[in-house]
């Protein structure tokens, strides 16, 4: 009598037991994957950081020379139809 009101108790505890167990072994599972996906990543990570650096470099010594013909003029101010096409048909007038 005591054994079967004992098991009775002891079957919802088992079962969360077994529950927990099974979501452990996912998460350690899980954790698992994680860690070759970080692994991945940290390696891919160090083999384009060094070609990210010369493209940044490669960027401002490009933009540099690309600003060096440039001629900017200030305080002068456009007339309304001032546009590209207009002072290209009207040069010289």
């Amino acid at each position: 009598m005591i054994d079967i009101k004992t098991e009775e108790k002891l079957k919802p505890l088992k079962q969360t037991i077994s529950d927990v167990d099974a979501e452990n072994k996912l998460l350690k599972h899980y954790i698992v994957q994680l860690k070759i996906k970080i692994k991945k990543l940290k390696k891919q990570q160090s083999e384009t950081e060094p070609i990210s650096k010369q493209s940044l470099i490669n960027a401002y010594h490009n933009e540099q020379y690309s600003r060096k013909n440039n001629i900017k003029i200030m305080d002068i101010r456009e007339k309304q139809k001032e546009t590209e096409e207009y002072l290209i048909d009207h040069r010289g007038l």
